[in-house]
């Protein structure tokens, strides 16, 4: 009954990834029209965007010394990269920031989502979560 019990709470706890779904920016013709698409599996995370053609690249969750390494990059309050998830690989990220820290980030303070994407071509851009 045990293992039951762990097994459905890691599920939820799975389910409720705020980095793992579909999501979008203010840029397409539907509101809720997915752009980038990110799934797990086990550890492994894959980033791929929804464009036609494209494949799903390997990316992972970033470590603090990598968020903190890109937070001053950005020239953000680094102790703000904490409470900070993101997923990418070496060119694209997303991340999740909480509403009270993004308060904090001159950037990122009238974002209405908690969501933000990131490549080296565009820079940052709001995104938000459109799908589980």
């Amino acid at each position: 009954m045990t293992s039951l019990l762990f097994a459905a709470s890691a599920f939820c706890l799975a389910d409720n990834n705020p980095l793992v779904g579909q999501f979008g920016h203010d840029f397409t013709q539907r509101k809720d029209e997915p752009v980038w698409e990110i799934k797990k599996d086990g550890a492994q995370y894959q980033l791929r965007s929804v464009a036609p053609g494209e494949t799903a690249q390997a990316a992972h969750s970033l470590s603090d010394a990598e968020r903190r390494k890109f937070w001053q990059t950005m020239s953000w309050p680094e102790d703000t990269s904490a409470a900070a998830q993101c997923v990418g690989d070496s060119e694209h990220m997303l991340c999740f920031v909480p509403a009270a820290t993004r308060q904090k980030i001159d950037w990122l303070k009238s974002n209405k989502s908690d969501y933000f994407y990131y490549d080296q071509a565009a820079g940052v851009m709001q995104a938000q979560k459109v799908a589980h």
